[in-house]
């Protein structure tokens, strides 16, 4: 089995670190996922709280339904980065989830990024764009978690 090292696209002796376009088209891909498992995820809730499917008093849904949702979101970038170390986003646009010391991605770390991640994000994507300020190539999300994500090489068809 080849290792995750040998599939990486290199540049000079580090992989290649993606590009802030590329990272954007990621979590635009992931975002409609996110969509569809929040919209599957609402009928549980719904049922749950005895509405005929006609008439949702969304006021009553309040903070707990709010946490729920959140906790959806955060769930599936969890799961996708501790399983295969990329969302579907990242696996379309070529991207993988890397621990700095080439560690096995340990899950106190994939927590701490997911929790970091809409901060690098919300400020006009300021953390995100800090790759091109840091020495490393690294966001706020890579730095705080010890993590960065790096480009894979095409594999030959």
């Amino acid at each position: 089995m080849t290792s995750t090292t040998n599939k990486l696209a290199f540049n000079g002796d580090q992989p290649a670190l993606p590009s802030i376009a590329r990272r954007l088209a990621a979590l635009i891909y992931d975002l409609l996922l996110v969509l569809a498992i929040l919209l599957l995820g609402t009928f549980p809730w719904v049922i749950a709280r005895g509405s005929d499917g006609n008439s949702i008093n969304y006021d009553s849904l309040g903070i707990a339904y709010q946490l729920y949702c959140a906790l959806l979101i955060f769930g599936y970038f969890v799961l996708s980065w501790h399983l295969k170390g990329a969302t579907l986003g990242m696996k379309s646009w070529r991207l993988r989830l890397v621990s700095d010391e080439g560690a096995t991605l340990a899950l106190p770390q994939l927590l701490i990024r997911a929790s970091a991640a809409p901060f690098a994000w919300v400020p006009l994507a300021l953390g995100v764009v800090w790759q091109h300020v840091d020495a490393r190539g690294r966001t706020w999300h890579d730095i705080v978690s010890t993590t960065r994500i790096v480009v894979i090489k095409k594999s030959a068809a």
